[in-house]
């Protein structure tokens, strides 16, 4: 159920938001109306537009990803669903006293109950007036709660307390899914023998190389010519008992190496 909400002049002077296009920022107000108390709501992309932008021909799971991307919006999951938590919406908004409480969990179980936030509604009501824009920027506490979810995906965790929170705000800003792609695209490409970047290498700047922009997709390695290839001989999966090479391999090697065949 849609629900009336406060809009404050700083949010049309905003350079950040300036920064999406204008059916972003149309998204974005109405985000709140049909959020809950707590600024949140289920991320369901095909709803949502039916519900807030019906008459535009838009993708607005992409305009999300940009709010997201912006620090506007966090998208987070949560008991294997996924949700949207609108940041700092309760400095914004004064919701009815009779509103329903949430029943989405909240994206940081950590953090300080956002009731307790609620709670000053009844006596310090949000003042639509108020021009400042800097609450319109993630919460520290939600930038802690996106590093400590992208840091458990990564295997090498050395260094967590190396990265800085300037730098977590930078990843925050990418998003999930674009930080999530870049670990699995170093998991993918690693040598073998190579040992795992330490994690406040890859997040301070190794995860850069594997961004959509930098990244490129590795060649296949070319196949040896035949005659350099090893035949095996042995039962299953045991050690080889013997080896050899294909004799043009092997004048190769004699050559490289000045071995004298026998009798010569």
């Amino acid at each position: 159920m849609a629900r009336a909400r406060n809009i404050k002049p700083g949010f049309f002077v905003n350079d950040e938001l300036a920064e999406i296009e204008p059916l972003g920022r149309l998204l974005f107000i109405g985000l709140w109306t049909i959020a809950d108390r707590e600024g949140r709501l289920k991320d369901r992309p095909k709803k949502i537009k039916a519900q807030v932008l019906p008459f535009d021909n838009c993708d607005v799971d992409k305009l999300l990803k940009k709010l997201h991307e912006k620090g506007f919006i966090l998208r987070y999951c949560a008991n294997s669903c996924r949700y949207i938590q609108i940041i700092n919406f309760c400095k914004h908004q004064n919701p009815h006293i009779k509103e329903a409480a949430s029943d989405i969990p909240a994206p940081d179980k950590h953090q300080t109950s956002t009731r307790q936030e609620q709670n000053k509604h009844t006596t310090d009501p949000a003042n639509s007036l108020n021009p400042s824009t800097d609450s319109l920027k993630p919460s520290t506490s939600l930038i802690e709660h996106f590093f400590e979810t992208v840091w458990a995906l990564y295997p090498n965790k050395k260094g967590k307390g190396k990265i800085s929170e300037a730098k977590k705000t930078e990843l925050f800003n990418h998003g999930y899914d674009v930080i999530a792609k870049c670990i699995e695209r170093y998991k993918a490409t690693k040598e073998e023998w190579r040992k795992w970047q330490h994690g406040s290498t890859f997040f301070n700047s190794g995860y850069i190389d594997y961004l959509d922009e930098n990244y490129e997709e590795p060649e296949p390695d070319d196949e040896l010519p035949p005659y350099w290839k090893k035949d095996f001989t042995g039962k299953g999966d045991s050690e080889p008992e013997t080896e050899t090479f294909h004799p043009l391999a092997m004048d190769a090697i004699e050559k490289a190496f000045g071995i004298k065949k026998e009798g010569g």
